[in-house]
């Protein structure tokens, strides 16, 4: 059969159809091929202009790190920002202290008001000893002077 005229024939017809379809595969993959090439190209030069500019951002960052005159200031604004931070990181203990803050000063205060008043009430104690005190030593004085005579 493979010796046949005609099925040769018909292999060939059917091989040429592949052959120029394959061909033509081949033409649009090539094609496709050259636009991947230039478009990847592209984007390495643009990769390549921005690794540049990285370059010289991070030589021109390092000498503004050394020399950078805010960097003081800035400083100091994290520094007074820091309590802020904590109370804001931790709210909880943030109300505790403020809290507890509120009532020893108002024990203080409760304290201040009560120390006047035990003041005032020293003075009048002290005032009655005393009194006690002169009544006793004139008792005494009546005391002994009856019994001289």
């Amino acid at each position: 059969m493979t010796q046949n005229e005609d099925y040769r024939l018909y292999l060939d017809e059917r091989f040429k159809g592949m052959g120029s379809l394959i061909n033509a595969h081949f033409h649009d993959l090539s094609s496709e091929i050259t636009v991947i090439k230039e478009q990847t190209l592209k984007t390495n030069s643009r990769v390549n202009h921005i690794e540049d500019d990285i370059k010289e951002l991070e030589k021109a960052d390092i000498k503004h790190v050394v020399d950078c005159p805010v960097l003081p200031k800035v400083q100091k604004i994290e520094d007074d920002l820091m309590e802020y931070k904590l109370f804001k990181k931790y709210p909880k203990a943030g109300i505790t202290v403020l809290v507890i803050a509120v009532i020893l000063v108002l024990i203080n205060v409760l304290g201040l008001i009560t120390t006047p008043k035990a003041a005032a009430q020293t003075k009048i104690e002290l005032s009655d000893q005393k009194a006690i005190i002169n009544k006793l030593n004139s008792i005494i004085l009546t005391v002994d002077s009856l019994k001289r005579k």
